[in-house]
């Protein structure tokens, strides 16, 4: 793993995302960029329609608010790239205009990695909500995404990972992207899958333990559930787990609906740390 990218914004949510990045950069030798938006869109609906007298007070405020956005933006910039300087850490910042989602899936094409609040303020310069740019990129950016919470310790604690894979292509991309980036190979790891065929799911798992054993994931063990794959992370595995790998959606086939919909469903809940592969 080489590069990194940290889409930015106020939040504590983010500040988590921020530092577990710092730490990921520091053990990997990988740059890390700041990224964030001033979302222009957002803050041109937030002006609303005017009349034609109001024209030219409504593009003051417009602008206003845009200049107000750039100096926030400027400033954790600024702070982001300190603590990297600080930790020795390779870094750049990038500061762009327009829809937050499309931009941060535009800038990751070249990235071996993507880290998000779990909360994302992309928003911030009109409105205090949480927004759904985790929900619009989810699936649509071309590396990975490490989703962590606010006020997460960081990296080395993630010591016990569950796998989930029901057989589908979003599964098996989820399961190639966090071997390929041996960032945890040191966790305990289970792979869980969920089918009514007990036989069908060992397969999938006995195939997914020997690819990670191949790829140095030294404690790998297989677990099955004929119960839905969701219901059985939430009773047995989260609060249990340090993060949770699966895929964001599939585009086909039941299974594969069902692992969105947990995905989905993760991400609202909030607590534990998640890989989403696209």
């Amino acid at each position: 793993m080489k590069r990194i990218l940290v889409p930015l914004d106020p939040s504590s949510h983010a500040l988590a995302a921020f530092d577990f990045g710092i730490a990921l950069a520091a053990r990997h030798g990988a740059e890390v960029t700041g990224f964030m938006v001033l979302d222009t869109p957002d803050i041109e609906r937030a002006v609303g329609p005017v009349t034609p007298g109001a024209l030219e007070y409504a593009r003051k405020a417009e602008r206003r608010r845009e200049a107000k956005a750039h100096r926030h933006i400027q400033e954790l910039l600024s702070r982001f790239s300190a603590r990297c300087d600080a930790a020795g850490v390779a870094n750049r910042k990038v500061e762009a205009s327009g829809s937050p989602a499309e931009m941060i899936i535009r800038e990751s094409v070249f990235y071996d990695l993507v880290l998000l609040g779990m909360r994302t303020h992309f928003h911030f310069a009109t409105q205090d909500e949480p927004c759904t740019t985790l929900i619009d990129i989810a699936g649509r950016v071309m590396p990975p995404i490490i989703v962590v919470p606010a006020k997460h310790p960081g990296p080395d604690t993630i010591k016990r990972v569950l796998v989930a894979f029901g057989g589908s292509r979003t599964g098996a991309n989820s399961v190639r992207q966090f071997a390929g980036l041996h960032l945890f190979t040191d966790a305990d790891t289970t792979i869980l899958s969920s089918n009514q065929s007990m036989e069908k799911a060992q397969r999938y798992t006995g195939a997914v333990r020997q690819f990670l054993e191949a790829h140095g994931y030294r404690h790998v063990e297989e677990d099955w559930t004929p119960e839905p794959v969701g219901e059985t992370i939430r009773n047995k595995y989260q609060g249990n787990v340090d993060l949770i790998v699966l895929g964001a959606h599939a585009k086909s086939g039941i299974l594969s609906f069902l692992y969105g919909q947990v995905t989905r469903s993760l991400i609202t809940d909030g607590s534990t740390p998640l890989f989403i592969a696209n």
